[in-house]
């Protein structure tokens, strides 16, 4: 009797793997896109990030932490933060890191600190917006 289960086991394993086999050679192709480059994908929508943290960095100045949600932003551009409590700022970008590397532009879904020139402790935190292109 157990040979028999065995049997049938294995056969309808084998029926399985055969059955796989036969739908990955029929149509069930990954659709032909266009390959368009990332950067020129998020050069198209406004830039968007919420901040995730605020700290200072020695020499630097205050930094914000956080993920791009859309978008493209370049060293030296002037964002807008739109803080919690109504603050509404325009501020230029002075550096852009991740992963301790000093970046010259960042777009969507990276994580990364931004520098600012002129930020005063306070006036950002943790929620605030930071735009372009609002």
């Amino acid at each position: 009797m157990e040979i028999i289960i065995g049997l049938i086991s294995a056969f309808v394993v084998v029926c399985l793997i055969i059955f796989m086999i036969m739908i990955n050679k029929k149509g069930h192709k990954k659709p032909k896109v266009e390959k368009q480059d990332r950067m020129q994908i998020n050069a198209q929508s406004d830039f968007k990030m919420v901040v995730d943290d605020v700290f200072t960095i020695a020499g630097r100045g205050i930094a914000v932490s956080g993920t791009i949600r859309s978008g493209l932003i370049k060293l030296n551009e002037e964002v807008e933060i739109y803080g919690l409590k109504g603050f509404k700022r325009k501020i230029i970008i002075t550096g852009i890191m991740m992963y301790n590397q000093h970046l010259e532009y960042t777009q969507a879904d990276d994580a990364v600190i931004l520098t600012f020139q002129d930020l005063v402790a306070g006036e950002i935190e943790k929620g605030d917006h930071i735009t372009k292109g609002r």
